[in-house]
């Protein structure tokens, strides 16, 4: 079953990937999927796009999940490239959406965190093709 999920995800990111609404902006996808009753997996856990490109995560799991890059979780590293301001923690009920263009080339380091005090980190790479 969660080989599966794991199929599903990379094919529906790679399918949006590159696809417009109306013109030469991209979307991905992720998925977040419950891993146990307190905690969440995203799916792509890396994903690559070009700059310009909304990201949009989607909560296919039963609970709620927060995709956040609050620097004060992760001070150890940059969660965003220079340049490029973090998003305010999103909260995703089951079947919610949050979307976040962008242009910024570098790392974007994300997370949702468990309810053990674990975190289960997500990555996009923005890079010019």
């Amino acid at each position: 079953m969660r080989a599966g999920r794991l199929l599903s995800a990379a094919f529906l990111a790679m399918t949006l990937t590159g696809c417009s609404a109306g013109g030469g902006a991209s979307t991905a996808l992720v998925q977040i999927y419950d891993d146990g009753p307190d905690g969440g997996m995203f799916e792509p856990a890396t994903v690559v796009v070009p700059p310009g490109t909304e990201v949009r995560w989607r909560n296919e799991g039963a609970w709620q999940h927060v995709v956040t890059t609050d620097r004060s979780v992760i001070a150890s590293e940059p969660a965003v490239p220079e340049g490029f301001q973090p998003w305010e923690p999103a909260l995703l009920r089951p079947g919610g959406t949050f979307a976040q263009t962008l242009d910024v080339e570098g790392n974007y380091l994300y997370w949702t965190k468990q309810g053990d005090g674990q975190r289960s980190y997500g990555t996009i790479r923005v890079e010019s093709p």
